[in-house]
Protein backbone atom coordinates (compact mmCIF):
# COMPACT_ATOMS: atom_id res chain seq x y z
CA UNK A 1 0.00 0.00 0.00
CA UNK A 2 0.96 3.64 -0.57
CA UNK A 3 3.49 2.74 -3.26
CA UNK A 4 2.12 5.39 -5.63
CA UNK A 5 1.86 8.57 -3.54
CA UNK A 6 2.51 11.87 -5.30
CA UNK A 7 2.22 15.44 -4.03
CA UNK A 8 2.01 18.64 -6.08
CA UNK A 9 2.16 22.15 -4.60
CA UNK A 10 0.51 24.78 -6.79
CA UNK A 11 2.12 28.23 -7.18
CA UNK A 12 -0.38 29.72 -4.71
CA UNK A 13 0.57 27.22 -2.01
CA UNK A 14 -2.32 24.75 -2.21
CA UNK A 15 -1.31 21.07 -2.05
CA UNK A 16 -2.73 18.14 -4.01
CA UNK A 17 -1.81 14.66 -2.74
CA UNK A 18 -2.84 11.41 -4.40
CA UNK A 19 -2.39 7.70 -3.87
CA UNK A 20 -3.03 5.61 -6.98
CA UNK A 21 -4.48 2.17 -6.22
CA UNK A 22 -4.37 -0.16 -9.24
CA UNK A 23 -7.22 -2.62 -9.32
CA UNK A 24 -9.82 -0.70 -7.31
CA UNK A 25 -13.06 0.65 -8.77
CA UNK A 26 -13.62 3.65 -6.52
CA UNK A 27 -12.29 7.18 -6.20
CA UNK A 28 -12.17 9.17 -2.96
CA UNK A 29 -11.44 12.87 -2.75
CA UNK A 30 -11.40 15.51 -0.03
CA UNK A 31 -11.06 19.28 -0.15
CA UNK A 32 -9.87 20.49 3.25
CA UNK A 33 -8.69 23.76 4.77
CA UNK A 34 -6.68 24.35 7.93
CA UNK A 35 -9.46 26.37 9.50
CA UNK A 36 -11.64 25.31 12.42
CA UNK A 37 -13.30 26.58 15.56
CA UNK A 38 -9.97 27.11 17.34
CA UNK A 39 -9.03 29.98 15.04
CA UNK A 40 -12.35 31.84 15.21
CA UNK A 41 -12.75 35.16 16.95
CA UNK A 42 -15.13 34.93 19.91
CA UNK A 43 -17.66 36.98 17.92
CA UNK A 44 -17.44 34.32 15.17
CA UNK A 45 -17.77 31.24 17.39
CA UNK A 46 -19.40 28.53 15.31
CA UNK A 47 -19.00 30.26 11.95
CA UNK A 48 -16.69 27.58 10.52
CA UNK A 49 -19.37 24.98 11.20
CA UNK A 50 -22.20 27.24 9.95
CA UNK A 51 -20.24 27.92 6.75
CA UNK A 52 -19.76 24.17 6.28
CA UNK A 53 -23.56 23.82 6.28
CA UNK A 54 -24.07 26.77 3.93
CA UNK A 55 -21.52 25.52 1.40
CA UNK A 56 -23.99 22.74 0.53
CA UNK A 57 -26.67 25.33 -0.30
CA UNK A 58 -25.25 26.38 -3.65
CA UNK A 59 -22.12 27.29 -5.58
CA UNK A 60 -21.20 29.22 -8.72
CA UNK A 61 -21.82 26.32 -11.13
CA UNK A 62 -24.32 24.46 -8.95
CA UNK A 63 -26.45 27.29 -7.57
CA UNK A 64 -28.93 25.23 -5.54
CA UNK A 65 -28.70 22.49 -2.95
CA UNK A 66 -30.49 20.12 -5.33
CA UNK A 67 -27.87 20.68 -8.03
CA UNK A 68 -25.19 19.66 -5.56
CA UNK A 69 -26.68 16.63 -3.84
CA UNK A 70 -28.83 15.05 -6.57
CA UNK A 71 -25.98 14.27 -9.02
CA UNK A 72 -23.99 12.72 -6.17
CA UNK A 73 -26.83 10.63 -4.80
CA UNK A 74 -27.95 9.24 -8.14
CA UNK A 75 -24.51 7.67 -8.67
CA UNK A 76 -24.40 6.14 -5.18
CA UNK A 77 -21.80 8.56 -3.81
CA UNK A 78 -20.87 8.60 -0.15
CA UNK A 79 -20.28 12.22 0.78
CA UNK A 80 -20.17 14.44 3.85
CA UNK A 81 -18.33 17.28 5.55
CA UNK A 82 -16.80 17.82 8.98
CA UNK A 83 -15.71 20.83 10.96
CA UNK A 84 -13.02 20.28 13.56
CA UNK A 85 -11.02 22.48 15.88
CA UNK A 86 -8.24 23.04 13.32
CA UNK A 87 -9.63 21.81 9.99
CA UNK A 88 -12.78 21.75 7.86
CA UNK A 89 -13.19 19.14 5.13
CA UNK A 90 -15.59 18.09 2.37
CA UNK A 91 -15.25 14.60 0.95
CA UNK A 92 -16.84 12.06 -1.38
CA UNK A 93 -16.30 8.51 -2.59
CA UNK A 94 -17.70 7.67 -6.02
CA UNK A 95 -17.31 5.07 -8.75
CA UNK A 96 -14.04 5.75 -10.55
CA UNK A 97 -15.94 6.55 -13.75
CA UNK A 98 -17.49 9.56 -11.95
CA UNK A 99 -14.21 11.14 -10.84
CA UNK A 100 -14.74 14.34 -12.84
CA UNK A 101 -18.24 14.78 -11.43
CA UNK A 102 -17.07 14.47 -7.82
CA UNK A 103 -14.11 16.82 -8.26
CA UNK A 104 -16.28 19.30 -10.15
CA UNK A 105 -19.00 19.50 -7.52
CA UNK A 106 -16.79 19.46 -4.41
CA UNK A 107 -14.25 21.82 -5.93
CA UNK A 108 -16.85 24.40 -6.92
CA UNK A 109 -18.75 24.35 -3.63
CA UNK A 110 -15.48 24.51 -1.63
CA UNK A 111 -14.04 27.45 -3.57
CA UNK A 112 -17.10 29.35 -4.80
CA UNK A 113 -19.99 29.07 -2.31
CA UNK A 114 -22.95 31.38 -2.74
CA UNK A 115 -24.31 31.38 0.83
CA UNK A 116 -27.72 32.51 -0.49
CA UNK A 117 -29.50 34.89 1.87
CA UNK A 118 -32.74 32.98 1.34
CA UNK A 119 -31.19 29.93 3.01
CA UNK A 120 -29.36 31.60 5.89
CA UNK A 121 -32.17 31.83 8.43
CA UNK A 122 -33.48 28.35 7.67
CA UNK A 123 -30.05 26.75 8.06
CA UNK A 124 -29.32 28.76 11.20
CA UNK A 125 -32.33 27.06 12.77
CA UNK A 126 -30.95 23.68 11.69
CA UNK A 127 -27.61 24.42 13.37
CA UNK A 128 -29.38 25.57 16.55
CA UNK A 129 -31.27 22.27 16.61
CA UNK A 130 -27.96 20.45 16.19
CA UNK A 131 -26.65 22.33 19.24
CA UNK A 132 -29.74 21.35 21.24
CA UNK A 133 -29.31 17.71 20.27
CA UNK A 134 -25.73 17.77 21.51
CA UNK A 135 -26.80 19.41 24.77
CA UNK A 136 -29.41 16.69 25.27
CA UNK A 137 -26.80 13.95 24.79
CA UNK A 138 -24.74 12.95 27.87
CA UNK A 139 -21.88 12.06 25.50
CA UNK A 140 -21.92 15.52 23.97
CA UNK A 141 -22.26 17.30 27.32
CA UNK A 142 -19.48 15.39 29.04
CA UNK A 143 -16.96 16.09 26.27
CA UNK A 144 -17.90 19.78 26.21
CA UNK A 145 -17.49 19.95 30.00
CA UNK A 146 -14.10 18.20 29.91
CA UNK A 147 -12.74 20.41 27.13
CA UNK A 148 -13.95 23.58 28.83
CA UNK A 149 -12.15 22.49 32.02
CA UNK A 150 -8.94 21.51 30.22
CA UNK A 151 -8.80 24.77 28.24
CA UNK A 152 -10.81 27.27 30.33
CA UNK A 153 -11.58 30.50 28.50
CA UNK A 154 -9.83 29.26 25.36
CA UNK A 155 -11.30 28.59 21.92
CA UNK A 156 -10.29 24.91 22.20
CA UNK A 157 -12.67 24.71 25.14
CA UNK A 158 -15.61 26.04 23.12
CA UNK A 159 -18.06 23.80 21.26
CA UNK A 160 -17.29 23.57 17.53
CA UNK A 161 -20.92 24.43 16.81
CA UNK A 162 -20.59 27.78 18.58
CA UNK A 163 -23.34 29.62 20.39
CA UNK A 164 -26.66 31.25 19.39
CA UNK A 165 -25.43 34.80 20.02
CA UNK A 166 -22.49 34.55 17.61
CA UNK A 167 -24.53 32.62 15.05
CA UNK A 168 -27.14 35.36 14.95
CA UNK A 169 -24.48 37.74 13.58
CA UNK A 170 -23.64 35.50 10.62
CA UNK A 171 -25.45 36.83 7.54
CA UNK A 172 -24.57 36.01 3.92
CA UNK A 173 -22.06 38.83 3.50
CA UNK A 174 -20.33 38.00 6.78
CA UNK A 175 -20.00 34.31 5.88
CA UNK A 176 -18.65 35.06 2.40
CA UNK A 177 -16.08 37.42 3.92
CA UNK A 178 -15.21 34.73 6.48
CA UNK A 179 -14.71 32.26 3.62
CA UNK A 180 -12.51 34.67 1.67
CA UNK A 181 -10.31 35.39 4.70
CA UNK A 182 -9.89 31.83 5.89
CA UNK A 183 -10.10 29.54 2.85
CA UNK A 184 -6.69 30.73 1.64
CA UNK A 185 -4.69 28.58 -0.75
CA UNK A 186 -1.68 27.92 1.54
CA UNK A 187 -4.12 26.36 4.05
CA UNK A 188 -5.75 24.06 1.45
CA UNK A 189 -5.04 20.36 0.98
CA UNK A 190 -6.81 18.22 -1.61
CA UNK A 191 -6.28 14.51 -0.96
CA UNK A 192 -7.42 11.72 -3.27
CA UNK A 193 -6.99 7.96 -3.57
CA UNK A 194 -8.22 5.11 -5.71
CA UNK A 195 -8.36 4.57 -9.45
CA UNK A 196 -6.66 7.77 -10.57
CA UNK A 197 -3.88 9.41 -12.51
CA UNK A 198 -2.08 12.10 -10.50
CA UNK A 199 -1.54 14.57 -13.34
CA UNK A 200 -5.16 14.27 -14.41
CA UNK A 201 -6.35 14.97 -10.86
CA UNK A 202 -4.08 18.01 -10.63
CA UNK A 203 -5.51 19.38 -13.86
CA UNK A 204 -9.07 18.78 -12.61
CA UNK A 205 -8.45 20.38 -9.23
CA UNK A 206 -6.26 23.32 -10.28
CA UNK A 207 -9.06 25.53 -11.73
CA UNK A 208 -10.99 25.33 -8.46
CA UNK A 209 -8.07 26.56 -6.39
CA UNK A 210 -6.44 29.16 -8.64
CA UNK A 211 -8.60 32.06 -7.49
CA UNK A 212 -8.32 31.43 -3.76
CA UNK A 213 -6.44 34.08 -1.82
CA UNK A 214 -2.77 33.15 -1.86
CA UNK A 215 -1.69 35.07 1.22
CA UNK A 216 -0.83 32.80 4.18
CA UNK A 217 -3.34 33.12 6.99
CA UNK A 218 -1.48 34.19 10.12
CA UNK A 219 -2.77 31.61 12.56
CA UNK A 220 -0.84 31.93 15.81
CA UNK A 221 -2.55 29.69 18.35
CA UNK A 222 -2.29 30.87 21.93
CA UNK A 223 0.43 28.85 23.63
CA UNK A 224 -0.35 30.07 27.13
CA UNK A 225 -3.32 28.52 28.86
CA UNK A 226 -5.11 29.15 32.12
CA UNK A 227 -4.76 26.50 34.83
CA UNK A 228 -6.88 23.40 34.35
CA UNK A 229 -10.11 23.31 36.35
CA UNK A 230 -9.77 20.17 38.50
CA UNK A 231 -13.47 19.29 38.68
CA UNK A 232 -16.68 19.94 36.76
CA UNK A 233 -19.87 18.14 37.73
CA UNK A 234 -23.58 18.38 37.07
CA UNK A 235 -26.63 16.30 37.89
CA UNK A 236 -29.21 15.31 35.30
CA UNK A 237 -31.97 12.83 34.67
CA UNK A 238 -29.66 10.00 33.56
CA UNK A 239 -29.10 6.40 34.69
CA UNK A 240 -25.30 6.19 34.51
CA UNK A 241 -22.44 8.30 35.78
CA UNK A 242 -20.74 9.68 32.68
CA UNK A 243 -17.12 10.42 33.52
CA UNK A 244 -14.02 11.71 31.75
CA UNK A 245 -10.61 11.82 33.40
CA UNK A 246 -8.57 14.16 31.20
CA UNK A 247 -5.01 15.48 31.22
CA UNK A 248 -3.84 18.51 29.29
CA UNK A 249 -0.63 17.57 27.53
CA UNK A 250 1.96 19.55 25.56
CA UNK A 251 2.29 19.25 21.81
CA UNK A 252 4.01 15.93 21.13
CA UNK A 253 6.42 15.12 18.33
CA UNK A 254 5.73 12.15 16.06
CA UNK A 255 7.72 9.70 18.19
CA UNK A 256 5.90 10.63 21.39
CA UNK A 257 2.52 10.50 19.67
CA UNK A 258 3.27 6.89 18.77
CA UNK A 259 4.34 6.19 22.35
CA UNK A 260 1.11 7.73 23.63
CA UNK A 261 -0.88 5.56 21.22
CA UNK A 262 0.72 2.49 22.79
CA UNK A 263 0.11 3.84 26.29
CA UNK A 264 -3.56 4.57 25.58
CA UNK A 265 -4.16 1.14 24.07
CA UNK A 266 -2.47 -0.72 26.93
CA UNK A 267 -4.54 1.29 29.38
CA UNK A 268 -7.91 1.33 27.63
CA UNK A 269 -7.76 0.46 23.95
CA UNK A 270 -9.46 -2.90 23.65
CA UNK A 271 -11.03 -5.86 25.42
CA UNK A 272 -7.64 -6.99 26.76
CA UNK A 273 -6.67 -3.54 28.06
CA UNK A 274 -6.11 -2.91 31.76
CA UNK A 275 -9.21 -0.77 32.29
CA UNK A 276 -11.50 -3.10 30.35
CA UNK A 277 -10.33 -6.10 32.35
CA UNK A 278 -10.43 -4.45 35.76
CA UNK A 279 -13.47 -2.17 35.55
CA UNK A 280 -15.71 -4.25 33.29
CA UNK A 281 -14.64 -7.89 33.37
CA UNK A 282 -13.51 -8.24 36.97
CA UNK A 283 -15.94 -5.84 38.66
CA UNK A 284 -18.86 -5.27 36.26
CA UNK A 285 -18.86 -1.53 36.94
CA UNK A 286 -19.13 -0.33 33.32
CA UNK A 287 -20.23 -1.40 29.87
CA UNK A 288 -18.00 1.08 28.03
CA UNK A 289 -14.57 2.36 29.04
CA UNK A 290 -11.68 3.46 26.87
CA UNK A 291 -8.61 5.72 26.67
CA UNK A 292 -7.59 7.98 23.79
CA UNK A 293 -5.96 11.30 22.93
CA UNK A 294 -6.52 14.43 20.85
CA UNK A 295 -3.61 16.45 19.44
CA UNK A 296 -3.44 20.12 18.41
CA UNK A 297 -0.85 22.78 17.71
CA UNK A 298 0.87 23.50 21.01
CA UNK A 299 -1.29 21.28 23.20
CA UNK A 300 -3.43 18.16 23.44
CA UNK A 301 -5.59 16.03 25.69
CA UNK A 302 -5.16 12.47 26.96
CA UNK A 303 -8.30 11.02 28.53
CA UNK A 304 -10.22 8.06 29.88
CA UNK A 305 -13.98 8.02 29.28
CA UNK A 306 -16.43 5.69 31.02
CA UNK A 307 -20.09 5.11 31.78
CA UNK A 308 -20.21 3.87 35.39
CA UNK A 309 -22.61 2.21 37.82
CA UNK A 310 -23.75 5.07 40.12
CA UNK A 311 -24.02 2.75 43.14
CA UNK A 312 -20.31 1.89 42.89
CA UNK A 313 -18.86 4.98 41.31
CA UNK A 314 -16.51 5.78 44.23
CA UNK A 315 -14.81 2.40 43.89
CA UNK A 316 -14.76 2.61 40.09
CA UNK A 317 -13.09 6.04 40.03
CA UNK A 318 -10.51 4.86 42.58
CA UNK A 319 -9.68 1.83 40.42
CA UNK A 320 -9.43 3.99 37.30
CA UNK A 321 -7.05 6.29 39.16
CA UNK A 322 -4.93 3.33 40.25
CA UNK A 323 -4.58 2.06 36.69
CA UNK A 324 -3.77 5.51 35.31
CA UNK A 325 -1.13 6.15 37.98
CA UNK A 326 0.41 2.71 37.47
CA UNK A 327 1.36 3.69 33.91
CA UNK A 328 3.65 6.40 35.33
CA UNK A 329 4.93 4.45 38.34
CA UNK A 330 6.34 1.33 36.66
CA UNK A 331 7.06 0.00 33.17
CA UNK A 332 4.39 -1.99 31.38
CA UNK A 333 5.06 -5.70 31.03
CA UNK A 334 6.91 -7.15 28.06
CA UNK A 335 3.81 -9.13 27.12
CA UNK A 336 1.54 -6.07 27.17
CA UNK A 337 3.97 -4.10 25.06
CA UNK A 338 4.41 -6.89 22.51
CA UNK A 339 0.68 -7.58 22.32
CA UNK A 340 -0.21 -3.91 21.86
CA UNK A 341 2.44 -3.44 19.19
CA UNK A 342 0.88 -6.40 17.40
CA UNK A 343 -2.58 -4.85 17.77
CA UNK A 344 -1.56 -1.47 16.32
CA UNK A 345 0.54 -3.07 13.60
CA UNK A 346 -2.43 -5.19 12.54
CA UNK A 347 -4.76 -2.21 12.49
CA UNK A 348 -2.24 -0.27 10.45
CA UNK A 349 -1.96 -3.06 7.88
CA UNK A 350 -5.74 -3.38 7.54
CA UNK A 351 -6.37 0.35 7.36
CA UNK A 352 -5.68 1.55 3.85
CA UNK A 353 -7.24 -1.27 1.87
CA UNK A 354 -10.00 1.01 0.54
CA UNK A 355 -9.71 4.27 -1.36
CA UNK A 356 -11.43 6.18 1.45
CA UNK A 357 -8.99 4.83 4.04
CA UNK A 358 -5.95 5.71 1.94
CA UNK A 359 -7.37 9.17 1.36
CA UNK A 360 -7.80 9.60 5.13
CA UNK A 361 -4.20 8.52 5.71
CA UNK A 362 -2.94 11.08 3.19
CA UNK A 363 -4.96 13.86 4.76
CA UNK A 364 -4.09 12.96 8.34
CA UNK A 365 -0.40 12.37 7.68
CA UNK A 366 0.14 15.63 5.83
CA UNK A 367 -1.84 17.68 8.34
CA UNK A 368 -0.38 16.08 11.47
CA UNK A 369 3.11 14.94 10.45
CA UNK A 370 3.86 17.11 7.46
CA UNK A 371 4.74 14.09 5.32
CA UNK A 372 3.34 10.69 4.32
CA UNK A 373 5.01 7.91 6.24
CA UNK A 374 5.01 4.47 4.55
CA UNK A 375 3.35 1.86 6.79
CA UNK A 376 6.52 -0.22 7.03
CA UNK A 377 8.47 2.80 8.29
CA UNK A 378 5.80 3.52 10.91
CA UNK A 379 5.82 -0.13 12.03
CA UNK A 380 9.61 -0.07 12.33
CA UNK A 381 9.42 3.00 14.57
CA UNK A 382 6.61 1.47 16.64
CA UNK A 383 8.57 -1.73 17.23
CA UNK A 384 11.54 0.25 18.55
CA UNK A 385 9.53 1.83 21.40
CA UNK A 386 10.57 0.58 24.83
CA UNK A 387 8.77 0.06 28.13
CA UNK A 388 10.92 2.77 29.70
CA UNK A 389 9.97 5.32 27.03
CA UNK A 390 6.27 4.72 27.67
CA UNK A 391 6.75 5.08 31.43
CA UNK A 392 8.74 8.30 30.99
CA UNK A 393 6.01 9.78 28.81
CA UNK A 394 3.32 8.70 31.28
CA UNK A 395 5.22 10.34 34.16
CA UNK A 396 5.44 13.55 32.14
CA UNK A 397 1.72 13.82 31.35
CA UNK A 398 -0.08 12.10 34.25
CA UNK A 399 0.04 14.83 36.87
CA UNK A 400 -2.66 16.10 39.28
CA UNK A 401 -2.21 19.74 38.30
CA UNK A 402 -3.00 19.03 34.62
CA UNK A 403 -5.94 16.70 35.36
CA UNK A 404 -9.65 17.39 35.31
CA UNK A 405 -12.51 15.10 36.30
CA UNK A 406 -15.73 15.81 34.39
CA UNK A 407 -18.91 14.18 35.66
CA UNK A 408 -22.58 13.91 34.78
CA UNK A 409 -24.30 12.21 37.71
CA UNK A 410 -27.85 10.90 38.08
CA UNK A 411 -30.01 13.17 40.23
CA UNK A 412 -30.31 10.51 42.92
CA UNK A 413 -26.59 9.54 42.97
CA UNK A 414 -25.22 10.08 46.47
CA UNK A 415 -21.55 10.32 45.44
CA UNK A 416 -19.64 13.48 46.37
CA UNK A 417 -17.81 14.85 43.28
CA UNK A 418 -15.02 16.33 45.45
CA UNK A 419 -14.32 12.93 46.99
CA UNK A 420 -14.36 11.32 43.55
CA UNK A 421 -11.70 13.78 42.34
CA UNK A 422 -9.59 13.03 45.42
CA UNK A 423 -9.89 9.30 44.77
CA UNK A 424 -8.13 9.64 41.41
CA UNK A 425 -4.79 10.29 43.07
CA UNK A 426 -5.34 8.92 46.56
CA UNK A 427 -7.70 5.99 46.06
Amino acid sequence: MFEHVRITTLPNGAKIATSAMPGVNSFSVCFSVGMGSRFERSSEAGWSHFLEHMIFKGSRRHPTRTEIVRPLERIGAEYNAETGHEETSFHARVPASKTALAVGILGDMFSHPLCPSSEIERERKVVLEEIKRSEDSPDGRIFRAARAAIWPGHSLGRPISGNPTALEQADADALLDFHHRNYAAPEVLVSAAGALDHERIVEMVRPHLENLANNPVRRKPKSRFRPVRPLVAERRDVKQVNAIVAFRIPELDNENRDRLALLANILGGGMDSRLFRRIRDQNGMAYSIHAASHHYKGTGMFYVKAGLDPTRVEKAVALIGQEIRAMAERPVSNRELADTKGLLTGWNMFFGETSEEQRLVLQGSLRNRGFVMPPEQWVKGLRSITREQIQTLAADIIRPETCTLALILPNDCKADPEKLREALFNG
